[in-house]
């Protein structure tokens, strides 16, 4: 999935592990694109990325918009977003 990322949202939610029923904080984070449309993520490795993407675009508000491409990758047996910059 691809966005034009305009702004950004993150809030902390809580996540309760089904296996061992422990509650963690973890981030969601709200990509919102330039006709407000958003794609919302509760993922450590989204938030990671997003930290990146704000080191080098500057805080949003973005005024043209960040092109940003979803991406599932693997680490070991574990699966985790994160983002590409789409030039």
């Amino acid at each position: 999935m691809k966005i034009k990322c305009k702004d950004v949202y993150v809030e902390v939610v809580n996540c309760t592990n089904e296996e061992t029923g422990e509650v963690t904080a973890c981030p969601r984070i709200v990509l919102i694109d330039d006709k407000g449309v958003s794609y919302q993520a509760v993922s450590l490795g989204i938030y990671s990325a997003i930290k990146k993407v704000i080191q080098v675009f500057g805080v949003p508000t973005w005024d043209n918009g960040v092109m940003l491409e979803v991406k599932q990758v693997s680490k070991g047996a574990k699966k985790m977003l994160t983002l590409n910059v789409v030039a």
